[in-house]
């Protein structure tokens, strides 16, 4: 990925989600009560064609967490890691990120029975020039993260939640919540030329058999089919459409496949920054 997305991530500072106890309002207006306590996970990082496994465990009481590794040497990687800045300083279940995206929603077995699920997504800056995908599996009335995996180019780990001491959730998160996927389509953003000068966008869109022309200069439109975005969920690492993206200056043509898709656009290098989309039938 391109160097120079880091420097559009940065400008946009992390806002940390805290956790509490009492009853909140969700963006829509549902209300939930956010589980508060000692969370374990069971972590399993999948890097270099090696598997790694460890313990995360969450205090939000305290707001403090620990990261353990079964492995001494890997542990060690780990630890210079997050300590020098690198991508594995986002090894942690802390909601943070950008562009919070609601994909879909999915069942899940867990050690207090089948939980309904919202699959949602945050991007991270991997530190290195590009981002990390941060996928979340929250609680319909809970919020609570019983699975998180994070997926970069290179590794991906998961969290599963093994278990929590401080709230009973056995009768928790049975129903689906409320929230509504908000998935867009050309018409809606933004008829059938649009543009942009320097902002940002993530957004998930609906196919409509259209014909896309994308064009940039000092910008980067990431695609993500349909089936690229499953494929990263069931246990790939992270990739982009190529044929259906551009990074830096130039233009890219394209049709649509599957139901839907994921489209990145970040502002990279020096001004000026010009993106433009057309679509036709």
């Amino acid at each position: 990925m391109s160097q120079s997305v880091l420097a559009a991530f940065i400008i946009v500072m992390l806002i940390s989600v805290a956790f509490m106890s009492h009853a909140e309002e969700d963006d829509e207006g549902g209300e939930f009560t956010r589980a508060q306590g000692v969370f374990t996970y069971s972590v399993s990082m999948d890097m270099d064609g090696a598997v790694h496994n460890g313990t995360y465990v969450l205090d939000t009481l305290s707001s403090e967490d620990e990261l353990t590794w079964e492995n001494e040497s890997f542990a060690q990687l780990i630890d210079e890691g997050r300590q020098n800045g690198t991508s594995f300083m986002f090894l942690h279940t802390w909601q943070i990120g950008f562009f919070p995206t609601m994909i879909d929603k999915v069942s899940m077995e867990t050690p207090w029975g089948e939980k309904k699920l919202d699959r949602s997504l945050i991007l991270w800056p991997d530190m290195e020039g590009g981002f990390l995908m941060n996928v979340v599996y929250g609680g319909g009335n809970t919020l609570t993260n019983y699975r998180q995996d994070i997926i970069s180019e290179r590794w991906r780990a998961t969290f599963l939640l093994t278990d929590l001491v401080g709230t009973d959730i056995a009768s928790e998160d049975r129903e689906w919540s409320d929230r509504a996927i908000d998935i867009g389509n050309s018409r809606q953003h933004y008829g059938k030329e649009w543009s942009m000068l320097g902002e940002d966008e993530m957004r998930l869109m609906r196919t409509d058999g259209k014909v896309y022309n994308v064009s940039v200069r000092n910008y980067a439109y990431y695609h993500f089919s349909q089936d690229i975005m499953m494929d990263m969920f069931e246990g790939g690492l992270l990739r982009y459409d190529q044929e259906r993206s551009v990074i830096g200056n130039g233009s890219v043509e394209f049709e649509l496949d599957g139901r839907w898709y994921l489209r990145v656009i970040v502002p990279v290098g020096d001004q000026p920054h010009v993106f433009t989309m057309e679509t036709r039938d």
